[in-house]
C-alpha cells in the first residue's frame, strides 16, 4: 500500500509514488535562545518516526533540518546573560543537540546552521531584488508580500485581515505592513553581521530556511514539515 501524506496546499491526503525511491525532506528546526521545550520534542519525534517509516519502506530518504542561530531573540537573550550571540546559540545549539540524542532522534542526515548560508542568503535576497519581489529601505531589505499572488495559499490565508504580528517588524518605509524582513542592517558596531551589497546586516528569519533547502536539497524537493504538523 502506497504510503499517503497530507497535501497541504489541496487538503487532499496524497499517496507518495511508489517509484519515487529518492526522496527530498526539511523540517523547521529550533531557533537556539533558550533551552529546548516539549514542542521541539514533539516535532522532532514526529518526523523522526516517518522517516524512520520511510526508510524501512525502501525510501531512500535525504532529511535536513534547519538550526537558526542568527536571530533578534538570540541577540536580546545574548545582551541579557552579557555574552555574544555567537556564544549563546552554541551553548543552547549544544544543550538542544544533547536532549534530542537522549530522546533517540537518530533520523536528521544535516542540522545546517543559518550562519553557514550568509552568501546563498545574500544570493537570493539579489535574485528577488533583480525579480522585483523586494526592495530596500534605511533598515534593510524587505519582500514584498502582495507582488507575490499565491502568498498565503499554504496557510489559508486572507492577506486583508492579517494584522502586524509575528516576526514581522514595523517600519514606516515599508510599502505594507505584511513585508517581512530579508535582511536587517545593523544599527550598532558590536551588533552581529556580515557585509553585504546593502550594508552591514543579518539575515531575517523568513529567509534563512530558503536558502539552506536550495543549497542543500535544490529548488524542488519533496515534504517540508514543521510545528504545525
Amino acid at each position: 500500500m502506497a504510503l499517503r501524506i497530507l497535501d497541504t496546499l489541496s487538503g487532499e491526503q496524497k499517496p507518495l509514488r511508489k517509484s519515487k525511491k529518492a526522496v527530498k525532506m526539511f523540517v523547521c528546526g529550533p531557533t537556539v535562545y533558550g533551552p529546548a521545550h516539549i514542542g521541539h520534542a514533539r516535532v522532532e519525534a514526529v518526523f523522526d518516526s516517518f522517516a524512520r517509516h520511510m526508510r524501512d519502506s525502501g525510501y531512500v530518504l535525504s532529511y535536513v533540518q534547519n538550526i537558526t542561530d542568527v536571530d533578534d531573540k538570540i541577540i536580546d537573550a545574548a545582551r541579557e546573560a552579557g555574552i555574544t550571540p555567537q556564544a549563546l546559540a552554541r551553548r543552547y545549539e549544544k544543550e538542544y543537540l544533547a536532549d534530542m540524542k537522549a530522546l533517540r532522534i537518530v533520523s536528521v542526515d544535516r542540522r545546517a546552521r543559518a550562519s553557514d548560508f550568509i552568501l546563498d542568503i545574500q544570493g537570493q535576497i539579489a535574485r528577488l531584488m533583480k525579480k522585483g519581489f523586494a526592495y530596500r529601505t534605511s533598515s534593510g531589505v524587505y519582500f514584498e508580500v502582495r507582488k507575490f499572488k499565491p502568498y498565503g495559499a499554504l496557510s489559508k490565508q486572507d492577506l486583508d485581515a492579517v494584522r502586524p504580528g509575528w516576526r514581522i517588524e514595523p517600519d514606516a518605509e515599508k510599502k505594507d505592513h505584511l513585508d517581512f524582513a530579508l535582511w536587517k542592517n545593523s544599527v550598532a558596531l558590536d551588533e552581529v553581521g556580515w557585509p553585504s551589497p546593502w550594508g552591514r546586516g543579518r539575515p531575517g528569519w523568513h529567509i534563512e530556511d530558503t536558502a539552506i533547502t536550495e543549497k542543500l536539497l535544490g529548488q524542488q524537493y519533496d515534504i517540508h514539515g514543521g510545528g504545525n504538523d
